[in-house]
């Protein structure tokens, strides 16, 4: 017969598991969230000088620090998670709702300018796009803030805060001129990130079916 101490140690055993487990995988994809960023913007961004692709605005440089906080402050506070220290995961969270806020400013100032310059294209097509990028602005808040009301319930918060970076990896800039030779790649690459988003949304949401 199991005694209450067996059946304590098993439990306890089961938590560390689990919680084993939710730390590697947390902790391992946002990790690979940096990684992907990284290398899908280094022709553009990060690496552009060894590309020698054109000079960017300073709004641009401003959202690709701004977004290349985050993601750092992302893998910092997971990490943190991982090595149960939640109490300054918590403290550090506030600086996280300042710095999604000048993301989500940034981010509009780049929509904006996107529509502007697709209004002066010879099409349309790319001023009906900047829908996407704008749903992406509104929805970026929302899923912070909703986190951030959640922050208690551990399970939603983490979720909400990964696809919540998930989707801000898709709000980039386009170019929308018909005929450029460079918009197929522009295409191609904005499927990626679409791909990138909904696997960022399934990883997290079918995790917590197994784990939760």
């Amino acid at each position: 017969m199991v005694t209450a101490a067996k059946r304590a140690r098993l439990a306890s055993a089961a938590s560390a598991s689990r919680w084993s487990t939710h730390r590697a995988f947390f902790t391992g994809l946002s990790l690979a969230m940096v990684v992907a960023v990284f290398v899908g913007f280094s022709r553009s961004y990060y690496l552009k000088s060894h590309y020698g692709t054109p000079e960017l605005p300073a709004l641009f440089h401003v959202h690709g620090l701004l977004f290349t906080t985050w993601m750092l402050f992302l893998v910092v506070q997971t990490g943190l998670v991982a090595a149960r220290r939640t109490p300054l995961h918590r403290r550090l969270g506030v600086a996280g709702g300042v710095l999604a806020a000048a993301m989500t400013v940034a981010a509009m100032a780049m929509t904006m300018d996107l529509a502007r310059r697709s209004a002066a294209a010879p099409t349309d097509e790319g001023l009906a796009f900047t829908i996407v990028p704008f749903a992406s602005v509104i929805v970026f808040p929302v899923l912070v803030g909703f986190a951030l009301l959640y922050r208690r319930q551990p399970e939603v918060h983490k979720r909400l805060m990964l696809i919540a970076t998930g989707n801000q990896r898709q709000t980039r800039n386009k170019n929308a001129t018909r005929g450029d030779p460079e918009e197929a790649a522009d295409r191609a690459r904005d499927e990626a990130d679409r791909g990138y988003g909904k696997y960022i949304f399934d990883a997290a949401v079918n995790h917590g079916e197994r784990g939760a």
